[in-house]
């Protein structure tokens, strides 16, 4: 598997398995307590549908004594909230939840690690109590210590995107089962003003908590700079005709480039106040640069003072959550009155280390910035960040999900890069639960059959309590007798009991509520999103209440009038949802030690033990060294096709099409020029092509430019896909074929008769293993490098796309013109550069863009995966030297051999026992995840 980290100890396997019984005590941080949850409420996840109280009188008359309780009538406790009943729920933590049940998570599936780095560890130990001169000695020992413990995949990258206050931050503090960990404000700006990734533990952390800030570099910052202010200047030609979103955003980007400034040089008598500031940044858009000349001196000479190593990182840790939030807050948080300068505007990334959360064992999960950042800089980083995850959450309230523009807009842009890694999660799943929300389903028949029982009881517990309440008034009313008053008294405690049932089944009747709403959302984001995926696929969608899960966390002011249990707040089925998508991962990289790794290191040992003297060696070496010697071969020829295939599959296939592209954007653009005022033409060209109107929605002249050209290259990316995959293939199994027909060579040689062979042939196979699984490793990264290109085709426009990077030339040229005249000049010069016909096109110079990062990708990954393979062939020429005894042994070796031949002998029977177990567990159950298409690609070279 790619990018492989080893697990600290073979005891540790599984997200700390062993260290569970600690790391997930139900405790709280910070000495916090549960909080006060109503009783019961756990017992919303599984509504009882009988009513074990007596069914009183349907007679209307007042007087009629079945309206009371009478002396023979009881009430079965059963059914009834009782006061002091205790709350399961009351304190909640992951580790009440288990695992998946999916071969990684098999208790046998830690047994065979331990077993197997037990192995390593008497090795190990063997080799260390008799040291001799051998080089293969050295090797083995070398390699023992790669393998004490099992490689782990690298955790699973998620990010979280969505708009500024949909609850990202509250989602994660859920998430990872540590409350106020990240900061989530209501106050309608951004909680998260840079990129933050949430991981088990950041390398060499020692406390429970640990942070890692990395800066932005001097050039970055001095571009950041220079984006603010021109961010203030453009707020100063906020025209009329413009939508209140836009003259809203141009207000916040001038608002962020003022504090900015003040938090970066407060120190500056210039900069010394807010009001200070802001006649700076003012002055700056009249004096000819002089400012902004300033400012980047002063940034120089801020980078000069700052107390930072070559990485630009700053390590904090704490023990507590509380105390870790002490400590990085002042670096990432912004404060009115600065007194000397903070750099929190030129933080790059976050990682945050948090060892005691279960889930992030298995993966990290990056806070992302609000989308509605168009600070360049910024997006850029997170695009990037973006790039490298493996998984995407699109987080919106569930209040606005199914009609939400930017939940369509970024599972349209991202939906082929994540494929089943990508799901919509709906915060806020309780709230406006009210009796408009349920008349409303009841009216449109969506409510379920749960729901419906539980709405019936309130109404039939309300019409008893009606009942027994019109009888007590009636009974008051009458002249006090003995028998009378004790009637009265029973009836009391008899309404009091029954306005328990009622309030407890109006808590499972907004429970259920809550149920039918995510039902309903959840079929909503199906219906609007299926044109977005393959015929009969859906979303994968979960509601969540971050609210109240929080509330079983000791955060008391999240309580509201009812109260979901744990199970139906959504966040335990989020977290076996991210257990479910690393388990694929996990089995294959311990069927990769197993099968590769471990049994050719064990049968290496062994046959180093009963290496023997041979006649005519040299040319059963030479005869194993023959597939180093045609690999080059084999790669310059994958090579060479996927060139071809990028040139006569994507680019000859478009560069047909590319006037027609371009006479279609001269005419859109001839068209455009002439409906907007001069202002606000000025001001898409400022934004690069980007902006909006109150008459017009937002608008990109670049993706308008581009048209129709993404549907020009689906084609293309098919047959790329599928042709490179063909060709890769092909040329790897032509290696395996090579080496699979060593041993019916080397049987054929007399030379092998005194050597121990079958146990060469093992050893063979798995090498050959290895292989393979190199190319499938390969595979997967160059299907998620080709979807990342991909997105920069597509027709959503970012940073990166390479449309939008081709056309920066003309806005730059535009930027930088003023006066008379303006508009004439301005429909010229972009006309011009739209139709050009030679390689200065902004068309041709975005395909060849385009071929380019693929044919980069497939030389970068391809070198990567021959150096694998060559690095294996090595190693096979390696085992068949070291099985070959020299004339002259050491005698040093002789102790060494003996003792390594007995344990080898007992451990070969224990590791193909420990393999055949991980082949049971894996064929028992097989997980439902999809790791990754390329799969079924492998019978291609089997």
């Amino acid at each position: 598997m790619a990018s492989m980290t080893a697990s600290p100890s073979p005891y540790d396997a599984l997200g700390k398995r062993k260290r569970s019984q600690s790391v997930e005590s139900c405790g709280t941080d910070d000495n916090k307590s549960g909080s006060a949850l109503s009783a019961g409420a756990d017992e919303h996840d599984s509504i009882s549908g009988t009513d074990s109280e007596q069914e009183a009188s349907e007679g209307d008359n007042a007087d009629d004594e079945n309206l009371f309780v009478g002396d023979d009538e009881q009430f079965d406790e059963n059914d009834m909230s009782l006061e002091d009943e205790v709350d399961p729920d009351a304190i909640y933590c992951e580790g009440k939840e288990t695992y998946p049940k999916l071969p990684a998570y098999d208790p046998a599936f830690s047994q065979i690690e331990l077993g197997l780095t037990g192995i390593v560890e008497q090795i190990i130990d063997i080799v260390d109590r008799h040291p001799c001169k051998s080089s293969y000695v050295k090797n083995f020992r070398a390699k023992a210590e790669e393998l004490r413990a099992v490689p782990r995949p690298r955790p699973m990258r998620i990010a979280l995107l969505g708009d500024t206050g949909t609850g990202k931050s509250s989602l994660l503090n859920s998430l990872v089962d540590v409350p106020d960990i990240a900061k989530a404000i209501s106050s309608g700006e951004s909680c998260t003003a840079t990129a933050m990734e949430y991981c088990g533990s950041i390398n060499g952390q020692k406390e429970g908590f640990a942070a890692e800030i990395t800066y932005y570099d001097e050039e970055t910052a001095k571009a950041l700079l220079r984006e603010h202010l021109a961010h203030y200047r453009q707020n100063k030609e906020v025209q009329p005709d413009w939508d209140d979103e836009k003259r809203q955003l141009y207000k916040h980007r001038a608002d962020t480039a003022v504090k900015t400034h003040h938090a970066l040089f407060c120190d500056k008598e210039e900069m010394s106040s807010f009001q200070k500031a802001e006649e700076m940044l003012d002055q700056s858009t009249m004096d000819s640069g002089k400012a902004a000349r300033k400012l980047q001196k002063w940034c120089k000479e801020l980078f000069a003072h700052m107390n930072l190593n070559t990485s630009r990182t700053v390590r904090r840790e704490a023990s507590s959550a509380r105390e870790f939030r002490e400590a990085i807050d002042p670096l990432l948080q912004a404060i009115s009155s600065p007194s000397q300068p903070t750099l929190w505007p030129l933080v790059m990334f976050v990682w945050i280390g948090i060892q005691r959360s279960r889930v992030l064992q298995y993966a990290s999960i990056a806070d992302l910035p609000g989308i509605s950042d168009t600070n360049a800089v910024k997006v850029n980083a997170a695009n990037s960040y973006i790039r490298e995850c493996d998984g995407l959450w699109i987080v919106a309230p569930i209040g606005r999900a199914v009609n939400s523009t930017t939940v369509d807009r970024l599972y349209a842009k991202y939906v082929e890069r994540f494929s089943d890694n990508i799901a919509i999660i709906c915060t806020r799943s309780e709230d406006e639960i009210n009796a408009n929300l349920a008349e409303h389903f009841e009216n449109e028949k969506h409510t379920t059959a749960t729901y419906d029982k539980c709405a019936q009881k309130c109404r039939d517990l309300q019409t008893k309590l009606t009942k027994l309440k019109r009888g007590l008034l009636m009974r008051e009313r009458a002249a006090p007798t003995k028998e009378r008053q004790r009637k009265i008294r029973e009836n009391k405690k008899a309404i009091k009991r029954l306005e328990k049932q009622r309030d407890k089944a109006d808590q499972d009747r907004l429970c259920s509520l809550v149920e039918v709403r995510n039902k309903f959302v959840t079929l909503g984001l199906g219906r609007e999103l299926k044109g977005h995926l393959p015929q009969g696929k859906k979303p994968t969608v979960f509601c969540v209440s971050n609210a109240h899960y929080s509330s079983f966390k000791g955060v008391t002011e999240t309580a509201t009038k009812f109260q979901l249990s744990a199970k139906q707040t959504g966040i335990p089925a989020l977290r076996k949802h991210v257990l479910t998508l690393a388990a694929p991962a996990l089995l294959t990289a311990l069927e990769d030690f197993v099968n590769h790794r471990f049994l050719v290191f064990l049968k290496g040992v062994l046959l180093w033990v009963i290496r023997r003297n041979v006649q005519g060696a040299e040319a059963l070496l030479d005869l194993v060294r023959q597939p180093q010697k045609s690999l080059g071969t084999r790669f310059n020829v994958y090579r060479k096709e996927c060139h071809d295939l990028v040139a006569g599959k994507l680019l000859t296939q478009s560069s047909d099409k590319i006037r027609g592209f371009a006479s279609e954007a001269g005419s859109k653009w001839t068209e455009k020029i002439h409906r907007f005022h001069w202002s606000t033409l000025r001001a898409f060209i400022r934004n690069s092509g980007s902006h909006s109107t109150s008459t017009c929605p937002k608008t990109s002249w670049n993706m308008e430019f581009w048209g129709k050209a993404p549907f020009s290259l689906v084609g293309g990316w098919n047959n790329i896909k599928k042709l490179q995959s063909k060709a890769i293939a092909k040329q790897v199994g032509s290696i395996v074929e090579e080496l699979s027909s060593l041993e019916p060579a080397l049987r054929s040689q007399p030379a092998v008769i005194n050597l121990e062979m079958d146990s060469f042939y093992q050893l063979l196979t798995g090498h050959i293993t290895g292989v393979k699984n190199a190319r499938r490793d390969h595979q997967v990264k160059f299907r998620k490098e080709l979807e990342n290109i991909r997105m920069d085709t597509s027709g959503f426009e970012s940073p990166t796309h390479h449309f939008v990077t081709a056309m920066q030339p003309v806005y730059a040229q535009l930027k930088a013109d003023k006066g008379n005249g303006y508009v004439k000049r301005q429909e010229k010069v972009m006309y011009d550069f739209l139709m050009q016909k030679s390689e200065a096109s902004p068309f041709d110079i975005a395909f060849g863009a385009i071929a380019s990062a693929i044919e980069s990708q497939t030389e970068h990954l391809g070198e990567e995966l021959e150096k694998q393979i060559s690095k294996i062939l090595e190693e096979i020429w390696a085992h068949l030297d070291g099985m070959i005894d020299p004339d002259e042994q050491d005698p040093d070796e002789q102790p060494l051999r003996e003792e390594l031949r007995v344990f080898t002998e007992q451990a070969l029977p224990t590791f193909e026992a420990f393999r055949e177990g991980l082949s049971k567990i894996s064929q028992k159950k097989k997980t439902s995840v999809k790791t990754e298409d390329v799969d079924e690609e492998q019978s291609d070279i089997e």
